[in-house]
This record gives structure tokens, sequence and C-alpha cells, in this order.
């Protein structure tokens, strides 16, 4: 089995290649035979101009430029569809998702059909968010878990793996949009899941993408999941 690294990516040029040279030596160090594949929204900042530069020559880089779509979600789609191994594993380009615990979520993936890096089971922690922010992320956690019944302590993680087969059972009924695809996966699907703890670092460098414009699209998105439950039971 193989492991491909998603890392959905808009101005995101002072981050990309440390990120990049991190997640490599790190599948290199633990045997892994990787894929690492770049999606980039045609970031105004040329993030992928930068990657098309710098990888050109590493067989293991890919790089998928779109052009005219916007939206992680989506970018998550498409950087899956564009995969070629069984395990996948989503996470941000801002490094602020722990590479450490990749092996282990790589050998949990073996008995399950998602593994979701948590910020909120025993053991997980957030460093560098102000108290707002945190308030926000508790409170859309909440909405998630009583509106929609989730079990999960962190079902709005940014950084999971999937199995490739768990994501093909499921792409069909997928309507990404805004951030949260994990979420949508969750709700859509009937996986076996686990979560692994790990401590959230905030980005030291590039802007965070959260707008009131991400928050509404959020509370959008979990309206259309209710609807999607009410009517595939009643279905």
């Amino acid at each position: 089995m193989g492991l491909s690294i998603v890392l959905p990516t808009y101005n995101e040029r002072e981050n990309i290649v440390t990120m990049i040279n991190r997640v490599r030596d790190k599948c290199v160090r633990h045997n892994l035979n990787f894929e690492i594949v770049v999606i980039d929204d045609d970031s105004p900042d040329g993030t992928w101009k930068i990657v098309e530069d710098v990888f050109k020559t590493d067989s293991n880089v890919k790089l998928l430029r779109r052009i005219g779509k916007k939206g992680l979600a989506s970018a998550i789609i498409d950087g899956i569809n564009y995969t070629k191994n069984d395990s996948i594993v989503v996470m941000d380009s801002d490094l602020s998702h722990d590479l450490e615990i990749i092996d282990k979520m790589y050998h949990a993936l073996q008995d399950c059909d998602i593994v979701i890096g948590s910020r909120y089971v025993k053991g997980g922690r957030i460093e560098g968010w102000t108290l707002k922010r945190k308030i926000i992320s508790r409170g859309a956690t909440l909405i998630a878990k009583l509106l929609l019944f989730r079990p999960e302590k962190d079902p709005l993680s940014g950084f999971f793996m999937i199995r490739k087969n768990a994501f093909e059972a499921v792409k069909e009924l997928l309507k990404p949009k805004g951030y949260k695809i994990l979420l949508e996966l969750l709700v859509k699907g009937d996986f076996v899941v686990k979560e692994i703890p790990f401590t959230f670092r905030n980005r030291t460098k590039g802007k965070s993408k959260l707008t009131k414009g991400v928050m509404k699209e959020y509370l959008k998105m979990i309206l259309e999941l209710i609807i999607f439950k009410i009517t595939n039971r009643l279905g």
C-alpha cells in the first residue's frame, strides 16, 4: 500500500516549500511509498509557480492548478480524485498539522475507514489561537454534534486520512462547499472512524482563511446536511 498526501493551497508561498520538504522527509524516514499532490486554486501570490519550479524534477510531487475554481472542499475532492494510492491523508499547507502522527494514522487506517487528527480528544490541544478563535471553533463543533448527531470529538478537523475505496463509495453524494469536507464525508458515509490526538499549532506565516463568509457557508452546509439526513431517513 502507498500513501497520498493531499495539500490544498491558496496563497501559501511562504509555507509550501517547507511543508512539502517536511512531508517528504517524514515519508522517507518511515519507508512509505508516497506521493504529494498539491492542489492550488490559482493563487495570486504564485504558490503554484513555486511548486512547479522547485519540485519540477521530483516525481513524488504532483501539482494540480485549478483555474476558475475556488473553495477548499472542492479542491480536496479534486485532489483525492487525482491520487493513485489506497490511503490518502488531507492536510493544511500552513504547517499547523503535526506530521509526527502520520505514521500512527497510517497504521490505524488498516482497521477503519477514516482516521481523524483530532484537537479535541484526550491528548489533543491547540496552540496560538485567540480566545475568540477557540470559541468559534468549539461553537461550530457543538453545532455539528448537536444538529447532526455526530459522535466524533473533532468532526470539523482539516487533518484526516481516508481509504480510497471509502471515498469512492460516497463521492457521487458529495456537494462540496466551504471548508469542512470531513463533516460531509462523515454524514453521507457509513464509516468506521478513529480519532488520534495531535497538537494544532497556529500558522506563523501567511493569513488565516477564516472569514465571516466562511462561517456563513458553514451554517448553510449544516442546513443542507440536515436536509440530507431527513430525506435519506424518509427514503
